[in-house]
This record gives structure tokens, C-alpha cells and sequence, in this order.
């Protein structure tokens, strides 16, 4: 079920595009990914001003890629082109859609043959070491070169190795990658005509290993049995004693404190929490042995592992073993057959959450260990939903500026931006590319630059890679100097605790809202300022039996009068 809910209208008036030219694309200023070429950062400012105010995003390389003084910066790997929209690949097994055609920016040798055509790159960090491969489930128009290279050589046209030249589905290439590092896939046309390639990554055997390194944390997406055995901390021993990261005091309950010994044949998890839930498991079995097994768990985001290694994030969970039972874990109550000093209080963990888990094998066995997770939190690695957790737009001289972002994304092919001056018709106007899937946070932006004189309504289609489309909320925006008081929105109806009303108001007014029962009756009178251009206001409608109601809504100035019938359940 995608989940649309977030509507937020804006309205701020800013500077001319010839001064926000002057203001704001000074290359000095702006962020990572901007392109050197200079004709070209000159060229796509011109165009649209915003572009160097933060970073090159996909609407700049799109404005990058139709102007034909952006070629070396295309090919440089500065932000445009087939850099531009990188799409990160989740997972193992993902399946991955992807359509090309025209002509692109690089022509590379590298399988032996031509390539002239549109490229797209994707990227994957390895999560094991060891023969990755691809598999290629479907493929139509002609041949398509697969290309791999570490990202540390950057996103450009050199340095690619050949996995092979492709025309018909199967499994090709035998790549030795290392895990933690990321690596870019490149898929290259031999033509310029249209391909439609789907495939996915096929990953080694494995699971989570001990003498790891928190950079290549084990990512968890349901219960697991792992491999013990002592092999020591890893390449790094990343935790000090009795210190922020790894204190002696249990920061959750009464227990001894974390990893009272330290960094001891240690195996690194990563659990990804997809729905909200209490977050509960267990390492072990009960009554299976008496070894000892102790934990520290951190919440996860980009920046968790240096934390660590600085000595600056503290734990939210840890158990130093109490009992020796091999029976440990985070469980209220405390599961049957466990004991108190073993299990830590549960975690309320919210959707598309990290936690990051280092075990320490402190006995030293040699055992195949579950881990399993039983609390209402739901653990997994692919969303279900693209969530847009908020959409709303912003009013600049000539130009509406639309923004939306996504909380969690699942085969998220694109965006389609569609407009209407009526409510009613809408019709398109652009399109943005999806993020595919990711439980990372997603910012968008589209500039429409023909809004329409009056109220303007806009809604977003989502689709996924499978064709399945799913329509937002609508918001509508005002332009300035506005003649007309008007209502233009009004939901939900049938409304049962809050009814929102989106209004137009020419200028600076105040309003009378009358709410009345179908019968005549006035049950309530409420005044309002309003300002010049769109106005929100949100009438409580909880404690109103249940009915039809009329709600009169009269300006002081002209006496304009709307009326909106509201059905209350």
C-alpha cells in the first residue's frame, strides 16, 4: 500500500533569476558533484539559477544534458550525464529495470565494441567478499555492453573492466569483490535505438562472519544462524573499555555494563527495521550450552562506524553475559527459559530504522548460533511502499518550485508531475527519476515555469518498475495579485476530526466561518485573518454529531461568500 498523507502550501515571493544568477552560481559556492567545465556551469545557471545554490542534482544534469555547451562536463563524470542518476542497488536478487535509447556521452571499447548509446550506471557495496555475478532475466533491442570498476576510480569513462557484451537473458561475468567496497555497473548500448534490459545481482554464498569490522557489518533482514568460532576483532579492534562508546554502566538496565572485555572475536550485524514495532531477539537457544555470549547495539546511520572509532556514540542496549546460559538478548518480558541478567529491555524502533550489533564470541566456541527476532517490529530489508512523508510547494517570481521526499523506497521507477487550472484536468508536465529502493531518505525538486495565472493544483504519479502507478495528494498554489476570494480545497470529506479548507484571498482580509447544520441550525461561528494568496485553515469537527453541514465562509472586504457541504461520520 503506497501511503501518500503530507500536504503543505507555501508562498514566499523571491528574487528575479537574473539576480539570483549573480547571487548565488559563484563556483566557489557551490556543493559537491558541481562540474569544472565552466561554460557549462555557466550555461545550465543561466538556465535555472538554483542549480549551484546547493548541489548538481538530477534536474541540473538534466538541464546539462540539452545544452550543447555542457559536453565536457558530461563526459568528465562532473554531475551530468550518465553520473547524474545513479541508482543504488539494495540488495542481492533485487530485479533491476532499466530503458535506454538516443545517443550518450561516452563510446567505450572496453568489450570490444562500439558503444554510442545511453548509458546507465549503478552502484552496489559488497556485503561478503567473494564471485559475484549477473543475471540478466530479460533483454530486447540489440546488444548491451555490462561494464564493472571500484568507485574509487570515480564515475567517468575510463578504467572499466568488461563483464560482457549481452543480447539474451542468462548469467555472465565472474567478478571477485571485496565487501564494504562499492563498486559502479556500467550497461552501455552497441546502438542508439531503444533497450530494455532487466536483471540482478547474484551474490556469494555466505552470512555473517566473525573478525569483521563495523564497515562491514552483516546487514540482517530476517532471522539468521551464523558461524561462531575464535578469530579474533578484525582488521581494526574499533572498541575501547569502560569508555562513551563501550561503557561499564549498562545504559538500559541494571545488568553489568557492555563489552567488559572488548572487541573478542566479534561478528558485526546490521538489522534493518522495515515497519514500527518493539524490537526484540535473542542469541542462542535456551538451555542449549553454557557459553558466554555478550552484545552492544547502537543506532545506525552513515556516520555510526567513525562515531565508534572516535569514542563519541554511545550505546542504547548491551549485555555483558550474566548467567553463561548461551541464551541473550533484548526481550519484556524476559523469554521463557532466559534469565534477567541476560536480556535487555526492549527497543520501540521506528520504520525504516539501522541498528548496528557487535556480538563478542567471549567463550571462544565453535558453533552455528540463531539469531531470532520476535517482537511486533518488522525486520527486512526491502520496503513494501514508496512513502512520500511530505510534499508542498514554493512561489518564486515566474516559476512555482515543487518538493516532495521519500522515507522508504521499493522498485520506485520515476515520478510524473502533472498540473491543472481547474481541479479537475490535469495533464503532465515532467518527470522525475526514482531512487529504485532504498530505506534512506529521498529529497525531489521540479520547476514548473508556465504556472497558471490564478490558483495552480498539482499531484505527483509514482510508478514502480513493474508499470504499478499510484496517484499523491493534490496541492494548489496561488500567484500573486490574485482578484478572486475563492475556495479551492477542501478535505477530507467525509471528515470525522479535522477538515482542512485551502482558500484564495486577493489580499490581506479577515473571514467569517459559519458552520450549520442541514437543518439551519448555527452551531458554531469562527473569525480568521487571512493573507494575500493561498490560506489554510483547519476547523475541529471531533466533537460535532454526525450529519450534513454547510459552512458559509464570508471575506470582510467584498463580501464574498463560499459554500462548502460537509459530510461529518
Amino acid at each position: 500500500m503506497k501511503i501518500f498523507n503530507i500536504i503543505i502550501v507555501t508562498t514566499i515571493l523571491f528574487l528575479s533569476t537574473t539576480q539570483l544568477f549573480g547571487q548565488f552560481c559563484d563556483q566557489s559556492q557551490v556543493g559537491a558533484g558541481f562540474p569544472s567545465d565552466v561554460a557549462c556551469q555557466t550555461a545550465v545557471c543561466g538556465n535555472d539559477a538554483w542549480c549551484c545554490s546547493t548541489q548538481w542534482d538530477a534536474l541540473c544534469a538534466s538541464d546539462a544534458a540539452t545544452n550543447p555547451s555542457c559536453t565536457g562536463c558530461l563526459s568528465s563524470g562532473g554531475g551530468g550525464g550518465p553520473c547524474g542518476s545513479i541508482l543504488n542497488i539494495g540488495g542481492c536478487g533485487q530485479s533491476i529495470n532499466t530503458t535506454m535509447s538516443g545517443t550518450g556521452a561516452w563510446n567505450s571499447m572496453t568489450c570490444g565494441f562500439s558503444t554510442p548509446g545511453v548509458e546507465s550506471v549503478f552502484s552496489y557495496t559488497a556485503t561478503s567478499t567473494g564471485v559475484y555475478s549477473i543475471d540478466v532475466t530479460s533483454a530486447t533491442g540489440g546488444y548491451v555492453d555490462f561494464m564493472w570498476k571500484p568507485a574509487t576510480g570515480g564515475c567517468n569513462s575510463a578504467g572499466w573492466t568488461c563483464i560482457d557484451d549481452v543480447f539474451t537473458p542468462g548469467n555472465y561475468g565472474a567478478m571477485s569483490w571485496t565487501a564494504g567496497v562499492t563498486y559502479y555497473i556500467l550497461l552501455d548500448p552497441e546502438g542508439t535505438g531503444a533497450y530494455d534490459f532487466t536483471f540482478d545481482l547474484s551474490c556469494p554464498a555466505g552470512g555473517p562472519v566473525t573478525a569483521a569490522d563495523c564497515s562491514t557489518a552483516y546487514s540482517i533482514c530476517t532471522d539468521v544462524a551464523f558461524q561462531i568460532d575464535p578469530n579474533g576483532y578484525g582488521a581494526i579492534d574499533e572498541l575501547c573499555t569502560g569508555c562513551t562508546t563501550n561503557p561499564s554502566t549498562n545504559p538500559a538496565s541494571g545488568n553489568q555494563g557492555c563489552l567488559l572485555g572488548g572487541e573478542n572475536n566479534s561478528t558485526w550485524f546490521l538489522v534493518n527495521v522495515l515497519t514500527a514495532g518493539t524490537l526484540e531477539f535473542s542469541f542462542g537457544s535456551s538451555g542449549v550450552n553454557t557459553n558466554y555470549y555478550d552484545w552492544i547495539m547502537w543506532p545506525y546511520n552513515a556516520s555510526t562506524c567513525a562515531g565508534i572509532a572516535a569514542n563519541t556514540v554511545p550505546p542504547i542496549r548491551c549485555n555483558w553475559n550474566g548467567t553463561g546460559a548461551g541464551f541473550t538478548g533484548i526481550g519484556t518480558p524476559v523469554p521463557g527459559g532466559g534469565a534477567a541478567n541476560n536480556f535487555e529491555p526492549e527497543v520501540n524502533a521506528g520504520a525504516n530504522s539501522q541498528y548496528l550489533i557487535c556480538f563478542s564470541n567471549w567463550s571462544s566456541a565453535v558453533s552455528s548460533l540463531p539469531l531470532n527476532f520476535f517482537g511486533t517490529a518488522g525486520i527486512s530489508c526491502t520496503p513494501l511502499y514508496v512513502e512520500i512523508t511530505d510534499f508542498y510547494g514554493v512561489q518564486h517570481e515566474g516559476y512555482n518550485e515543487l518538493n516532495w521526499k521519500t522515507g522508504a523506497e521499493y522498485n520506485n521507477s520515476h515520478f510524473g508531475i502533472e498540473r491543472s487550472l481547474d481541479g479537475e484536468n490535469y495533464a503532465l508536465i515532467g518527470e522525475v527519476t526514482g531512487n529504485g529502493t532504498t530505506l534512506e531518505e529521498s529529497s525531489y525538486r521540479f520547476n514548473d515555469y508556465s504556472p497558471g495565472n490564478s490558483a495552480t493544483y498539482y499531484r505527483l504519479k509514482q510508478y514502480d518498475f513493474d508499470g504499478t502507478m499510484d496517484v499523491s495528494d493534490v496541492i494548489v498554489m496561488a500567484q500573486s495579485g490574485n482578484t478572486e476570494f475563492k475556495v479551492v480545497n477542501a478535505f477530507p470529506n467525509p471528515a470525522n476530526d479535522l477538515f482542512t479548507i485551502q482558500l484564495i484571498s486577493p489580499e490581506a482580509d479577515n473571514a467569517t466561518i459559519q458552520i450549520r447544520h442541514a437543518s439551519g441550525r448555527n452551531v458554531e461561528t469562527i473569525n480568521r485573518p487571512l493573507l494575500e494568496g493561498i490560506n489554510e485553515i483547519n476547523l475541529d469537527v471531533d466533537k460535532l454529531p454526525k450529519g450534513l453541514y454547510l459552512i458559509n465562509i464570508k471575506n470582510e472586504k467584498s463580501q464574498s461568500l463560499e459554500v462548502i457541504k460537509l459530510n461529518v461520520q
